[in-house]
């Protein structure tokens, strides 16, 4: 287990947090020098590795239980949404980490070609059986010659064992003109670092999530290791998500949407409802200008 900050090397790191996880007791640490928090198996490839093997960990995208409850924040529209004005017909675009292949559904009429890497066996017999060239290695084991135009790495670099060599390898397959889009959670999130809920504090560290990010430790480490960056954050939880971890010491089902209010009264209701939407509305926009947005955006560039 390694200590020391994987951005800066700093030994002089303090242990902020513990949990067990497999048989295994895991440590957070913080480097106050980059204001960055990481666990202390952020180089162990295996046992990284193991987290993914088999059917160990599935992703799949965040929807609603309740096809009658819109999301409030929808993570994929709002991706592509940055990333369109860097789509060209003749673009060779790689997601790593695609998970069920939403993202690559809504973008691969937009590009030249898609590819991805995914490390779990179900997802990638389904991406395979969709036409997808799929490849089910990590990138660093990958032995092609091939470049790409976009890369985009929706909520993987935080699981990335040896984070600084991953961004090394990244380059080869980077074309000199490229674009790297990155997303990962914000830990200067209202929850975490202004609200301190203990709750959610204890919620929000897990064994997958090796690197916990702000946006000051996220543009050091691109620019340490080479990238021009841009950063920005989006506010996924809903303001009513939010009362929940303050009042119940939990989130919603789903943080995604907004808590429905029930008032006998219909007209009344809708009239509370709309204020509520207002509110959070305002509620996302000023944790956004700030950077407190649950999640960060970046866009990376050689």
């Amino acid at each position: 287990m390694n200590i020391n900050c994987p951005i800066c090397q700093n030994e002089s790191t303090y242990k902020t947090f513990s949990f067990s996880s497999n048989k295994k007791n895991i440590n957070v640490y913080e480097c106050k020098q980059c204001d960055f928090e990481y666990l202390d198996i952020w180089d162990d490839t295996d046992f990284v590795k193991s987290l993914y093997s088999g059917n160990n960990y599935i992703f799949t995208h965040n929807i609603s239980k309740d096809e009658k409850v819109a999301l409030k924040f929808d993570e994929y529209k709002n991706n592509y949404s940055r990333i369109k004005p860097f789509l060209k017909k003749d673009t060779h675009l790689l997601e790593i980490g695609c998970g069920d292949g939403k993202f690559l559904d809504m973008v691969k009429n937009d590009v030249a070609s898609v590819e991805c890497i995914e490390l779990s066996l179900p997802q990638v017999l389904k991406l395979r059986n969709k036409g997808y060239k799929c490849y089910d290695l990590m990138i660093e084991d990958l032995k092609i010659e091939k470049k790409y135009d976009v890369i985009c790495l929706f909520a993987v670099l935080e699981h990335v064992a040896n984070v600084e060599n991953f961004l090394t390898v990244l380059k080869k397959f980077l074309n000199p003109d490229g674009n790297i889009f990155i997303e990962v959670p914000n830990r200067k999130n209202i929850l975490f670092s202004g609200f301190k809920v203990e709750s959610f504090r204890r919620f929000y560290y897990r064994d997958i999530h090796l690197y916990y990010f702000t946006p000051k430790s996220l543009k050091k480490l691109l620019t340490s290791n080479g990238y021009k960056c841009n950063l920005e954050t989006s506010q996924q939880a809903s303001i009513t998500n939010h009362f929940h971890w303050l009042h119940n010491k939990k989130g919603q089902e789903n943080a995604n949407v907004m808590t429905s209010i029930y008032i006998p009264n219909i007209d009344l209701e809708k009239q509370f409802s709309d204020v509520l939407e207002q509110t959070d509305n305002f509620y996302r926009k000023t944790l956004n200008d700030k950077g407190l947005g649950d999640l960060l955006f970046a866009r990376a560039s050689l």
